[in-house]
């Protein structure tokens, strides 16, 4: 979980906010039924056509640096799912303990 949420925070900063002077971001985290939930609120720009990146592995032999993180987040997480509405963006992940 430590490492989908740090993605998915750099991925607010960094593409949320992007080019916005500042900006809030909410979490709200519960564990249920020996699962963990994160839900993460932020008020920046939507996500891309308002759905998740696909999260496919980059490839490899291409040696980037970046492009890992909805991977991860994807692989690492037992569901994630995300909504835009009321001018927010809602995004929750799930994993078993």
């Amino acid at each position: 979980m430590q490492i989908a949420l740090a993605e998915v925070l750099n991925n607010v900063v960094e593409h949320g906010y992007r080019n916005m002077p500042m900006g809030s971001v909410a979490l709200h985290v519960t564990s249920q039924n020996e699962t963990l939930s994160i839900d993460v609120t932020d008020w920046g720009h939507a996500y891309p056509d308002h759905s998740l990146p696909d999260g496919l592995s980059p490839e490899p032999e291409h040696l980037s640096e970046g492009g890992y993180g909805w991977f991860l987040v994807q692989t690492l997480m037992n569901r994630v799912t995300y909504e835009r509405r009321a001018r927010a963006n809602h995004l929750s992940l799930c994993i078993a303990l």
